[in-house]
């Protein structure tokens, strides 16, 4: 992952330039973006993605929940992959609504996995634990997010 430089007087442009990638991926316009925040201006998130002025606290978490991801992602200076887009949206999906507790496990155990770089033997193991149990956990899974996106 690259990162980008930060100062104070970055958080516009980092924020701007975020909102701008989620925006295109979540396939909708600056007028569409502009609309289902609140904005009246037509020009309002052409300013906002360039730089030219930030959003209140409100209205980042009310275009995080828009764009699908947390808030953070869009406060991050490290650029976002188009894989790392749909990981953050996915994890958003099954967290959106109370779960079941060995999903929550599951998914902090790859989330672990994953910022720590470790090897897949520990994922293997929970996996086969739930498995064990009779949990179908691809299954589950690929239900919880299907349910949750319809």
């Amino acid at each position: 992952m690259k990162q980008m430089t930060v100062n104070k007087y970055d958080f516009k442009k980092i924020l701007g330039q975020n909102i701008k990638i989620l925006r295109k991926k979540a396939g909708l316009s600056q007028l569409e973006l502009g609309e289902k925040l609140g904005f009246t201006s037509s020009g309002t998130i052409s300013l906002i993605e360039r730089g030219a002025t930030g959003l209140k606290v409100e209205k980042i978490y009310k275009a995080s929940h828009i764009l699908g991801v947390h808030p953070i992602v869009l406060l991050s200076p490290i650029e976002i992959s188009d894989d790392q887009v749909e990981i953050y949206r996915n994890i958003m999906t099954i967290f959106s609504e109370p779960t079941d507790p060995h999903i929550i496990g599951l998914v902090k155990t790859v989330l672990e996995l994953a910022a720590n770089n470790t090897s897949l033997t520990k994922l293997h193991r929970k996996i086969q634990e739930l498995e064990s149990m009779g949990i179908n956990v691809e299954g589950l899974i690929d239900g919880i997010i299907q349910s949750k996106k319809t």
